[in-house]
């Protein structure tokens, strides 16, 4: 029922962003400014509050290494569907958007009250990995210039990475685990403050950003990547939970969360690179419906 009620708050939260920016009081503007807020400032809160601290299971530590592989397994089926477009804008925008989990904000507290502690702490490590990619590995491989020389692709993947706010907080987390260092408690009263406003402000971005008025086409290029989406999502999620050499419940709780709608993060990243964002936008809010269906019904029949 929490996690039902999580949702519901989600769902509020995007109605409001619309009828706010269809009212004038947050016009189209104004995406810019929140879209930095969650990208430089509320998201690493997230990231330093989820982290910060904890006592990692070396045996579970490859689940960093899963969810950063399957990233790269749907960007495959991104760049296989779009081959005979490459390099158009459709192609960057499919590759941009299709791969990436919403993990923090919206599979997490989705799933905490069903699966185990040892579950639950898996699906942080699959996030780990995941946030690399969506949180600007992703736009990083995909901003790059093939026809540039391949040092020269290097420093632009770098440069990207390094210019993602959630990365670079990866990076200073992972330094303080391995030092076994913790940040003053009056710094972190800071950090909860940005970590909380996240899943609002995250949510608030999506809904300023879809447009109802879709056309034909429009509608059909939407269903034709959930469709691949989703279908990548299955056979995934088979893999998870009959070949993974881990115990059920950790191999169930991963099975569950690769069926999370997308990553507000890829609108941001269309934005950035020029591209329709507000198509990403609709993509993004029906991924959070199928995805509240599909994780509800595996919820009932297997938890």
């Amino acid at each position: 029922m929490d996690a039902l009620l999580q949702v519901l708050a989600f769902v509020f939260f995007i109605v409001l962003g619309q009828i706010l920016r269809l009212i004038g009081v947050l016009p189209k503007e104004t995406m810019k400014a929140v879209s930095a807020l969650v990208l430089y400032v509320t998201l690493p809160g997230a990231v330093i509050r989820v982290l910060h601290g904890i006592e990692i299971d070396v045996s579970l530590f490859s689940m960093v290494g899963v969810g950063f592989l399957v990233n790269w397994l749907v960007l495959g089926v991104a760049w296989f569907m779009t081959r005979r477009q490459s390099g158009s804008e459709m192609a960057r925008f499919s590759m941009l958007n299709l791969p990436g989990y919403n993990i923090g904000t919206f599979a997490m507290p989705y799933v905490a009250g069903f699966v185990s502690p040892a579950g639950f702490l898996a699906v942080c490590l699959f996030d780990a990995g995941n946030a690399l990619m969506c949180t600007g590995g992703t736009f990083a491989l995909v901003g790059r210039n093939p026809e540039q020389p391949f040092l020269e692709q290097i420093k632009e993947v770098g440069k990207r990475l390094l210019s993602s706010g959630p990365i670079c907080t990866y990076i200073f987390v992972t330094i303080m685990l391995l030092t076994h260092l913790t940040l003053p408690v009056s710094v972190m009263r800071i950090v909860n403050i940005a970590a909380n406003a996240n899943s609002f402000l995250a949510m608030l971005m999506i809904g300023m950003s879809i447009n109802l008025r879709m056309s034909a086409s429009d509608l059909w290029v939407l269903l034709k990547l959930l469709f691949w989406r989703y279908s990548a999502n299955v056979v995934i999620a088979l893999l998870m939970y009959f070949c993974l050499p881990m115990p059920s419940d950790v191999r169930l709780a991963l099975a569950l969360v690769v069926f999370a709608p997308l990553p507000a993060m890829g609108i941001i990243f269309t934005m950035k690179s020029k591209l329709d964002w507000q198509l990403a936008a609709n993509l993004n809010s029906l991924s959070v419906a199928i995805s509240v269906i599909i994780m509800s019904v595996l919820i009932s029949l297997l938890c």
